[in-house]
């Protein structure tokens, strides 16, 4: 039941996005933030910045200094 009511939902809003271009929504797994935390970082910076490049912004420098980081950047505990 519960299964039910999240792809009505899921339906909805992908409906929204996609078909009335209204409400724009990205997608990511924690997964991939864990495994490789660059690109998905990189990909939302991008998205809430409406920005196709980041050079020299904040956020460029904010994702070397999680690069610097190594392992530690996705150390959950």
């Amino acid at each position: 039941m519960m299964a039910d009511t999240q792809a009505k939902y899921f339906d909805k809003l992908i409906g929204d996005c996609i078909t009335h271009g209204q409400n724009p929504i990205i997608i990511v797994r924690f997964e991939d933030l864990v495994a490789d935390p660059i690109p998905s970082v990189t990909q939302v910076g991008q998205f809430m910045l409406d920005l196709e490049d980041i050079s020299d912004t904040n956020l460029e420098r904010r994702i070397n200094e999680i690069k610097a980081m190594g392992d530690k950047a996705t150390q959950t505990y």
